[in-house]
């Protein structure tokens, strides 16, 4: 009888998700390891710890924080990615993506996900009893100011109740006449003096400076 390979105890990397070690050697077809940061268990062959492409379900590949979870539900469906996980990332995204924050999701800053949501599968249960076809996820309606995503602070709304809820925040800009004036529903605004509600999200995501003499206020305003 041919020597195991490896044995309890023994140390490997995968080439992602960090340090490994066998718990169990039965044969090259089961294989128990734990990972050394997560704790994560899994049965897998000698081959897939030989060449590192062991995956840990609990590591935090998904922008730092969020990791896949070990579950039944699946991140990609023929080819293309389930709507829960396609949903859950951009969420993940949003409040974690520093590179996103500067460039797309400025007031997403001060967001962060529950510890619960960090795990996709979590996250899946609770869509799969909520979601509605058509709807946006919502953090803020429930409880204005919100900034955690969680099941108690959640829920799905239309795309008008999203942009409706969106645009009524407070802006302050300056008039033609240089009067600063503090906006809270900036659609309203809008439609109330005749103006491209287009232009004037414009002026406050600094794409343009300048509406029909309307600009966005300063600090130093």
């Amino acid at each position: 009888m041919s020597k195991p390979s490896m044995s309890k105890g023994d140390l490997f990397t995968s080439k992602a998700c960090g340090q490994f070690k066998v718990l169990n050697y039965t044969d090259c077809e089961n294989v128990e390891i734990e990972f050394i940061k997560t704790g994560y268990k899994n049965i897998i062959s000698s081959i897939q710890i030989r060449r590192g492409t062991v995956k840990d379900r609990l590591f935090p590949s998904i922008y730092g924080v969020g990791f896949l979870g070990d579950g039944v539900h699946k991140i990609w469906l023929n080819g293309k990615p389930t709507k829960a996980y396609a949903i859950w990332s951009s969420m993940v995204r949003r409040c974690y993506s520093a590179k996103d924050h500067e460039a797309l999701y400025k007031t997403y800053k001060d967001c962060s996900v529950c510890a619960e949501w960090l795990n996709f599968q979590n996250f899946a249960e609770w869509f799969d009893e909520n979601y509605i076809e058509g709807y946006d996820l919502d953090k803020d309606i429930k409880v204005d100011g919100n900034k955690i995503y969680s099941p108690e602070f959640c829920l799905f709304v239309t795309k008008t109740e999203n942009t409706v809820k969106a645009s009524a925040k407070s802006h302050k800009i300056k008039s033609p006449k240089g009067d600063e004036i503090e906006i809270y529903n900036l659609e309203k605004f809008c439609r109330e003096n005749k103006l491209s509600s287009k232009m004037m999200w414009q002026v406050m995501n600094n794409k343009i400076t300048n509406y029909k003499g309307f600009t966005k206020s300063t600090p130093t305003d």
